[in-house]
Parts: C-alpha cells; sequence; structure tokens
C-alpha cells in the first residue's frame, strides 16, 4: 500500500477575513454517496458523470465540463466539455493523477 503523507494548512488569514495569496491547493477532489468524482481547479469543475452529482460516470464514460465562473454559468448548468477538450484532458489527468497517489 502506498505511503500517504498528510498535508495541512495555515488558513488564519482566511479565518480574518483576509484574502490568501496563492490557492491552497492545486485542485479539490469531490466525491459523491453513489461513487461520482468531480474535480475543481481555477474556473473549472470537471464532473465524471451526468453532471447532477447523482449518478456515477456512465457505459460511454460521459463527462462534464462547468465554468465557476459567476458571470458566465453561476449555477453551472452548461456543459462546456465539447467546447474546451483541453480542458477536459487536463482535469481528467490530474483526476487520475490523484487516484493513483491515494
Amino acid at each position: 500500500m502506498p505511503e500517504i503523507a498528510a498535508v495541512s494548512y495555515d488558513i488564519t488569514s482566511i479565518l480574518h477575513g483576509k484574502p490568501h495569496e496563492t490557492p491552497l491547493r492545486e485542485a479539490t477532489v469531490h466525491h459523491s454517496v453513489s461513487g461520482q468524482f468531480a474535480i475543481r481547479k481555477g474556473d473549472w469543475k470537471l464532473i465524471e458523470g451526468s453532471g447532477n452529482g447523482d449518478y456515477p460516470r456512465d457505459k460511454d464514460g460521459r463527462i462534464a465540463v462547468k465554468t465557476r465562473t459567476p458571470d458566465l454559468d453561476p449555477t453551472e448548468r452548461k456543459d462546456v466539455s465539447h467546447e474546451h477538450p483541453d480542458i477536459v484532458k487536463e482535469l481528467l489527468e490530474l483526476l487520475d493523477r490523484y487516484r493513483k497517489s491515494g
């Protein structure tokens, strides 16, 4: 079994209402009760599955990519994966790397 290193972050400035100079993490991985994964990085969120968090990736390997930019899609309803294949590739590779590293 691979050894997993514990990582902690000092968020004191955030708790005092001051902005943090750089992102605390490169990306954040989410996992639903049904086994669906999503990853957020910058203004992007990649969802493995139907896109609503309820169903795991289907047999066709469907994914959804949504922008987190509030002025473009504040409710994150539009799947833009076909318009941004480079983002899909980047986020899938990053999610795979995270899975392999534990």
